[in-house]
Parts: C-alpha cells; structure tokens; sequence
C-alpha cells in the first residue's frame, strides 16, 4: 500500500509544481489551503487522507479556525483541498495515466493554432424568449459575491466547487464579452 498521508499529499503537490504538471502558483494555493485545512487534525488523523470526510473536516476547520475566514475563502479552501486529495488519488491509483485535474489544455496542431473543431451539424430551434435555468443545485455555500465597485457586487449562483480553469476560462470570456469599452 502506498503512503498515503498527510505528508505524502503535501510532497505529492511539490511534485506537481516541481515536474510542471500544475501552475506553481495553483500548487502553492492547494498546499496552503491543505496545510491550514488539514491541520486541524490530530496526528494520527492524517495517516491516511484519502479517508478523511471532507465535511466532517472541513466542520472543525470551521469551529476552530472560521472566524479568521471570510464563507467565500472557507469554499475556496474546502474546494482545494478535495481537488487536491483527488489529484492525489488519481496519482497514486495510476501514475503512468496520471493528469492533473482542471488542466484540460488541448493541444495545439503543426503551427502553433488551435485545431478546429469538428463540423457539426446545427439544428434551429425556436427558443423561450425567457431563458431556463437549473436552479436545482444553487446553495447558499456556492454563491460567490465579487465587488467590482463600491455600490456594487455581482453574485455567482451554482458555481460548481470542482470547478476546472477550462471552465473558469470560459466562465470568464462570457464576462468580458458583456464588457462595454
């Protein structure tokens, strides 16, 4: 069996900032976000991470530790350290086929361009003049208030806590779309 401590996930994390596998920036926010998250734990808790409840964890983290936190850095850390620990496992379950999680870049074709997209056949359909939401998973621990000025903050409903950087790129061109120059 294969060390699977708190130890191990941290040199784990190096690892992937060291081999280039992940930003060093995202690693060094992963391994902070592990080290305050999991140091809560006894010792003998952090023998094996893989078979800690998150919720149970990060409920502690919360108790002990919530009141030097804003809810939004709480989600952040929370949301880390589960990518981190699946990162881990995914690791350690096959390293040879091992990618780490939201780094989805494509790879670029002869040139240095994007490959195109394979041609798909568009279908028109009428559309509600008031678009549809699923509002089914929006929860009070995944909005994200972002003040942009002084009068005003935007919230961010059902803001998935798994969230990759693809989608947080895409997330992002949207934004800037509605931009006004």
């Amino acid at each position: 069996m294969s060390d699977r401590s708190l130890s191990a996930l941290l040199s784990f994390l190096e690892y992937l900032g060291s081999k280039g596998l992940m930003p060093r920036n995202t690693v060094g926010g992963r391994r902070a976000a592990v080290s305050k998250m999991l140091g809560v734990l006894d010792p003998e808790e952090t023998g094996d991470v893989t078979a800690l409840n998150l919720d149970q964890v990060m409920t502690r983290f919360v108790n002990l530790e919530g009141k030097n936190y804003t809810p939004d850095s709480l989600t952040v850390y929370r949301s880390r350290v589960n990518a981190s620990i699946n990162d881990f496992v995914a690791y350690l379950d096959n390293p040879a086929a091992f990618k780490p999680g939201g780094s989805s870049k494509k790879p670029k074709s002869e040139g240095g361009k994007k490959p195109s997209p394979p041609k798909a056949h568009v279908q028109t359909k009428v559309q509600d003049p008031v678009p549809r939401f699923d509002t089914t998973h929006v929860s009070p621990t995944n909005v994200f208030p972002i003040p942009i000025r002084p009068d005003v903050v935007v919230r961010i409903h059902g803001m998935p806590f798994d969230l990759t950087t693809a989608e947080a790129e895409k997330i992002a061109a949207i934004v800037r779309a509605m931009a006004m120059p």
